[in-house]
């Protein structure tokens, strides 16, 4: 049985390739325009954030829209616009009535092709990035997180943030990035996905016409070298200031698209997905170790990584740690019951296929394929591996995961006295607060980074409409945003 729509395909003759899945009576249209390019592929740049910091200036201007008003065009049609950087891919992208698909596609395609980086923004880009990165180094998941990944992917490109380090953000040039932009954004590297209420000869034209006559140099792609393979246990200890403490357990995770990731994904969800996870169970359900729990993992064409995370105090993260890692060892070892697989093997496999409703699911999914080096029909042979896993499959699948000689055991704890400090600080704060503070106005002090941030907070919603003005509190919130006099 087929379960993934099949695409419509053309390549142009410099290289660029436009995927298109047609879904009649659908209201919208998903438009994206991927580019393989991320923070892996910076070579002698890395750690510049360049990938991520080009994208950002994709929206400062370009041929046909001055400055950021190709975001206004977008709204103005009913439509939303953005983008993302990972470590292998950027990826622009717009949710648009069907009738405007064409419209979005030459947008998007002249951001990409003609870009103009003016040099009024570049500073100010620069600087707004540069602040993205205070706000993750004074979040303790955050550091958490780029630690074990630079535990988990020593001397790769992987080891990097895909924002960047600060020092060197802030010594890219716009010199530097325009040679980026032309040494990386080739027609070979480009395609589009485009899902939803659309005609694909429509779509074939419109990026023909964007696009066709680019005409460049064939690509030089990145040597990467593969994962280093670990035997022993890797386990870290850094400081941060906040009361509570953390420890992860982080592995790499083989390639997207690995036959193994289906059975993969259901052994993570089983270990620590949900109340009824094991993970769940022996650290908050049975015991109320942990204050919080998650697991998290990503996958990319050249390997992935999973974390399970789990924050407590100071006095009982030494008895989480080891629970963490006795429960997973236990894992490895003797797996999960038939009945346990058969349960998390029919929810994953129905959440699947509900999500393939959504047109940017269909996007998202056909995107993986086609950076992973792959066809669609690879998606729907992922489908039905999931759909025919068997528990020895699974249970091989965690043995292999939580064998603790792969993995990075970080523990994140306060400096000495932090709690005690933070607490009294607290306490000091809540006491000032009532002289200070104007009324309806409530006022913190934290100056561990040049930052402020601002909640306005009004009575609305739903519960104060009537059926005359039902949906005015949403139609406000947008205008909001859409600026003032």
């Amino acid at each position: 049985m087929r379960f993934f729509p099949v695409p419509q395909r053309l390549r142009l003759d410099n290289g660029m390739e436009i995927y298109v899945v047609e879904r009649p009576g659908q209201p919208s249209a998903e438009v994206q325009c991927h580019v393989r390019t991320g923070s892996i592929h910076e070579e002698e740049f890395l750690g510049c954030g360049l990938s991520h910091f080009l994208e950002h200036m994709l929206f400062q201007g370009c041929r046909d829209f001055s400055g950021n008003s190709v975001a206004d065009f977008f709204n103005a049609a009913g439509g939303d616009i953005n983008a993302y950087t990972s470590f292998d891919r950027t990826v622009y992208h717009a949710t648009v009535p069907g009738d405007f698909a064409v419209e979005a596609v030459r947008a998007l395609g002249s951001m990409v092709r003609y870009p103009d980086f003016p040099e009024e923004r570049f500073a100010a880009e620069r600087d707004v990035i540069l602040r993205e990165c205070d706000r993750g180094n004074d979040n303790p998941h955050h550091r958490l997180f780029h630690r074990l990944q630079e535990m988990i992917f020593p001397q790769h490109p992987m080891a990097y943030p895909v924002i960047g380090n600060p020092m060197q953000i802030a010594e890219v040039t716009r010199e530097r990035m325009a040679s980026y932009w032309s040494k990386r954004y080739l027609p070979g590297r480009i395609f589009w996905v485009v899902v939803g209420a659309v005609h694909a000869a429509e779509i074939f034209d419109a990026v023909s016409d964007v696009m066709g006559d680019w005409q460049t140099a064939l690509p030089r792609e990145v040597v990467l070298l593969p994962l280093r393979e670990r035997h022993a246990v890797m386990m870290q200890e850094m400081h941060f200031a906040d009361p509570l403490s953390r420890v992860a357990f982080g592995a790499p995770l083989p390639p997207l698209n690995d036959d193994r990731i289906p059975a993969m994904d259901l052994a993570i969800s089983l270990a620590a997905g949900g109340d009824a996870s094991a993970l769940m169970r022996k650290l908050r359900l049975e015991r109320e170790l942990a204050t919080q729990f998650a697991d998290s993992s990503f996958g990319q064409p050249v390997g992935g990584m999973m974390l399970f995370f789990a924050a407590a105090p100071q006095k009982k993260i030494g008895t989480v740690t080891s629970v963490l890692r006795k429960t997973l060892a236990d894992l490895a070892k003797n797996g999960f019951s038939r009945h346990e697989v058969a349960r998390e093997k029919t929810i994953q496999f129905s959440e699947e296929l509900q999500s393939l409703r959504e047109n940017g699911e269909i996007a998202l999914r056909l995107g993986d394929a086609l950076h992973c080096g792959e066809s669609p029909e690879w998606i729907d042979r992922m489908l039905q591996k999931r759909q025919s896993l068997t528990v020895d499959e699974v249970n091989d699948a965690a043995a292999w995961l939580f064998e603790e000689s792969r993995a990075s055991i970080l523990t994140q704890i306060p400096p000495e006295n932090t709690a005690e400090k933070m607490a009294g600080k607290q306490q000091k704060s809540a006491e000032t607060f009532a002289a200070v503070a104007a009324p309806n106005t409530v006022y913190r002090a934290a100056r561990q980074l040049p930052l402020c941030d601002f909640s306005l907070v009004m009575p609305g919603g739903v519960i104060f409409e009537s059926p005359e003005n039902a949906g005015a509190t949403y139609l406000i919130t947008q205008l909001l945003t859409a600026g003032s006099d």
